[in-house]
C-alpha cells in the first residue's frame, strides 16, 4: 500500500492557513483566559483593599469617638476641680481672713484678761 503525501498548491495553502487559523485561535483563546484571570485577581485584590479601607474607616470613627468622649470628661473633670478646688489666691485669701479673725480673738481675749486681773 502505497500512500500519496504530495499535496497541490491550493491544499498547501488551506492547510496552512487552517494550522495558522488554529495557532491564532489558540494563542487568542490563550491570552482571553489570562486577561479573564488577571481581572478576576484585580477584582479579589480591589474588593480585599476595599473592605481594608472600611475597616480602617470604622477604626478612624471608633478612635475619633473614643477622643470625643475624653475631651468630655477632661471638660467635665475641668469643671469639678473649677467647683470643688481652690486656687493658691483663694488660698492666701481664706489664710488671712482667718489669721486676722484669730489675731483679733486673741486680742479680745487678751483684754477680757486685762479686765480680769485688775
Amino acid at each position: 500500500m502505497q500512500v500519496d503525501l504530495t499535496l497541490s498548491v491550493g491544499q498547501l495553502l488551506a492547510v496552512s492557513l487552517t494550522c495558522m487559523l488554529g495557532l491564532l485561535g489558540g494563542a487568542w483563546g490563550l491570552i482571553r483566559m489570562v486577561a479573564t484571570q488577571f481581572s478576576l485577581r484585580m477584582d479579589v485584590k480591589f474588593e480585599a483593599l476595599s473592605r481594608e479601607v472600611q475597616a480602617r474607616d470604622d477604626q478612624i470613627k471608633r478612635l475619633q469617638d473614643d477622643v470625643r468622649d475624653g475631651e468630655r470628661a477632661l471638660d467635665a473633670f475641668k469643671l469639678h476641680v473649677a467647683q470643688t478646688c481652690m486656687t493658691l489666691d483663694q488660698k492666701t485669701q481664706l489664710e488671712t481672713a482667718i489669721f486676722g479673725r484669730m489675731d483679733g480673738l486673741a486680742n479680745t481675749f487678751e483684754k477680757l484678761l486685762n479686765v480680769a486681773r485688775t
